[in-house]
């Protein structure tokens, strides 16, 4: 996500903040307190203001793609999406040379990823890179991960394997991206697992884990898909009590961040009960197992009225088991 400042930089706005930006830095804090009811309504305030630039429409994309990002974090892909792609329209039209555009196919592609459009994210990525708008390494390393995890979900482990391969030679080249970095290892791992290559797996993943510790306040998706992933190798690796563990650790950081009904707990929760089953923790294993099924149900009942959240991704085996992650 692009700073505040930088895009209402790019929007044309005086020295002084205008209200539509304390409005949208008000929705920033309550986003980050976990106050996400308070932040909707402060991000819909933003945008009324950002609207009443008339003309000038870079406000308004503005506050939708920082809204785009914080309804992703939730979950709530459908609105996202249509955010995202409101705001790539008018980035294209008003903007189409800037780092913010990027920023928005960034997002966008990241959502048709978690959504299963798996087709609309190649297309999107590979439109953008055959333009070269990706200014920056950093830029470039995440689309092409981006498009990574398109090529693995439809099946092209070695190509995706290649393409995250690019992405993490640029980020030791540039050395800023550590966000995007964890998430590099974490992908690589979970490849060399589906493949059988479980001790490559392990080794990227303490990588992944060892990154993920020099990065100050890592944002909690990334921890949380982090110490999942680690669960799910271990479990492969039969190393029961380290995988429980792991599970464990990413189960109570999800409950405490988005609460016990987020969509990410349903695979933390089907891998963690496999854990427990193996250490003989078998009623428990059950629980675990049935509240996975109950949250995968909830948001699918949800998909099919067309309300909020487009998990039924969860519910495909897309990797083994459907407990590890690609990004």
């Amino acid at each position: 996500m692009i700073t505040i400042i930088l895009l209402a930089s790019l929007a044309g706005t005086p020295a002084a903040s205008q209200r539509w930006e304390l409005l949208l830095a008000q929705a920033e804090e309550l986003a980050l307190q976990n106050r996400h009811t308070e932040a909707g309504k402060a991000y819909s305030l933003a945008l009324v203001e950002a609207e009443k630039s008339g003309r000038k429409e870079l406000p308004v994309a503005v506050v939708l793609d920082h809204n785009a990002f914080r309804l992703q974090q939730l979950g709530q892909l459908r609105e996202a999406s249509q955010m995202y792609s409101r705001a790539l329209d008018i980035f294209t039209r008003k903007a189409p040379d800037s780092r913010a555009l990027t920023d928005v196919v960034i997002g966008l592609s990241s959502v048709y990823l978690q959504s299963g459009e798996i087709s609309k994210a190649q297309s999107l990525i590979q439109r953008f890179l055959r333009n070269d708008a990706a200014h920056l390494p950093q830029d470039r390393a995440m689309l092409l991960a981006n498009l990574g995890s398109a090529l693995a979900a439809q099946g092209d482990l070695r190509q995706a394997e290649l393409k995250f391969e690019e992405v993490l030679a640029i980020l030791e080249k540039d050395g800023t991206e550590q966000v995007l970095m964890v998430k590099t290892l974490d992908n690589l791992a979970s490849i060399d697992c589906v493949t059988g290559r479980i001790s490559d797996a392990r080794e990227y993943s303490q990588r992944a884990r060892s990154s993920l510790s020099g990065i100050k306040n890592p944002p909690p998706d990334l921890v949380i898909k982090t110490f999942a992933n680690a669960g799910g190798i271990a479990m492969l690796d039969r190393k029961w009590e380290e995988s429980q563990h792991f599970y464990s650790q990413a189960l109570t950081l999800c409950e405490e961040t988005f609460g016990p009904d987020h969509y990410l707990l349903a695979q933390i929760l089907q891998g963690y009960s496999q854990a427990l089953f193996h250490l003989n923790h078998k009623s428990e294993a059950r629980r675990a197992k049935k509240r996975a099924e109950e949250i995968l149900n909830r948001f699918q009942r949800e998909n099919m009225l067309g309300l909020s959240v487009d998990a039924h991704i969860l519910s495909e085996s897309r990797l083994k088991d459907g407990r590890l992650w690609l990004r």
